[in-house]
């Protein structure tokens, strides 16, 4: 169920992101993944935007119990593009943050602070692996920053039709340093044509 919810999850970030005409032709068959992605990221909105919400956790079957409230401020129309993360347990007493600033044509960069002790405010800490698990959530911080609008290895593998929307599916490797927390060697995303 979580892996479903991750996937529909994905699905509609992208096809949310992607504006209505970004691809009014279909891509062509020498169309890069790179290049798919690159113009993904240019309709991402320039405005800075302030999301909030839970990450919860739950079995296959039952319900799904909070986790911990998330609050993400993009401000993906800077230059350089930056994005601030902070998950908080359910009463809003932050517990981590990362921020990520994207220079052109460099690797991300990558600000951490974590709560140390109960009643102490954020501290500065090592980067954690960002492709573990958050907050017994299937979700990652990779997932949650949607870093794979930024990877340049993928490959445009097909195309697809889902709930009537046209869709172009890229495969994108896992990075090797990632693969021991994984159980995954590719993820497939579905751009929304």
């Amino acid at each position: 169920m979580m892996l479903n919810f991750l996937r529909k999850l994905l699905l509609v970030l992208v096809a949310g992101l992607s504006a209505s005409n970004m691809l009014a032709d279909p891509a062509p068959e020498n169309t890069s993944a790179a290049s798919i992605l690159a113009r993904v990221r240019a309709n991402i909105p320039q405005d800075t935007l302030l999301l909030q919400g839970q990450l919860r956790h739950g079995e296959r079957i039952g319900r799904l119990q909070p986790a911990c409230l998330m609050e993400a401020r993009l401000a993906w129309g800077q230059t350089p593009p930056t994005a601030c993360y902070t998950l908080s347990d359910i009463f809003g007493t932050p517990l981590e943050r990362l921020s990520i600033t994207r220079p052109t044509e460099q690797a991300a960069l990558f600000q951490y602070a974590k709560r140390a002790a109960p009643q102490q405010p954020l501290q500065a800490a090592p980067t954690p692996n960002l492709d573990q698990p958050l907050a017994q959530t299937g979700l990652t911080w990779n997932d949650l920053s949607l870093a794979f609008l930024w990877e340049t290895n993928g490959s445009v593998i097909g195309y697809d039709n889902v709930r009537g929307r046209n869709c172009i599916i890229i495969e994108l490797p896992v990075p090797a340093a990632a693969r021991p927390t994984t159980a995954y060697a590719w993820r497939r995303i579905w751009i929304d044509e």
